[in-house]
This record gives C-alpha cells, structure tokens and sequence, in this order.
C-alpha cells in the first residue's frame, strides 16, 4: 500500500499551532512543514458523525502515511490558506496512517 499512498500523497501541507507565551495564547506558529498528504476530501457522513462535526462550514479529510504532531486546534495550511483542525485519528483501514479533518472557513 505505500507505493499506491505515495502516489496519492501529492499535496504539500504544512501545520501552524497556538503559541503559548506566559499562560496566554499568542499567535500562530510554524509547527511542522513540507508534509506530503492526499488531495483535500469532502468529508463522508460516517467521518462527519465519528467527529461529531456540527458546523455548517465545508469540512476536509486528509490522510497522511505516518503518525504526525497534529492536534486539534492546529491549523493546516494548504495553498496559503490556514484550515482549523477540527479532528485526528488512526485511518481506520491502517493504524500506521493518520487522517485529519480541516474546516474551510473561507
């Protein structure tokens, strides 16, 4: 499956989180960059619904082929737009493989 996930990993992704200065929340930093995930996916009702995902706003998956420093609260950053992760977990098929949910607040 690695060789198929690394053709499908053709988008280039970097993730900004909260810093954290004296108790206080800051502004957004660079957290980890040029990482390598699928295209963007509308999100299916069963991922909306395991993610109790209650916005209006358009919702995205993204998996990546290893385990990352991602939480929610990050932001994912794609073609210089800042996406809020709204969600993160082991891909179900494959534990190894890490699927997140971004928010377009566009």
């Amino acid at each position: 499956m690695s060789l198929s996930f690394t053709r499908m990993a053709s988008e280039l992704y970097s993730t900004k989180r909260n810093a954290v200065s004296g108790g206080v929340t800051t502004r957004l930093v660079a957290n980890l960059s040029d990482i390598y995930g699928t295209p963007l996916m509308p999100v299916t009702t069963e991922i909306r619904d395991q993610y109790q995902l209650q916005s209006p706003r358009q919702h995205y998956v993204i998996y990546f082929n290893t385990l990352l420093d991602v939480l929610p609260g990050d932001y994912i950053t794609y073609d210089e737009q800042d996406m809020p992760v709204r969600g993160v977990g082991p891909w179900p098929t494959d534990r190894a493989f890490l699927e997140v949910i971004v928010e377009d607040v566009r």
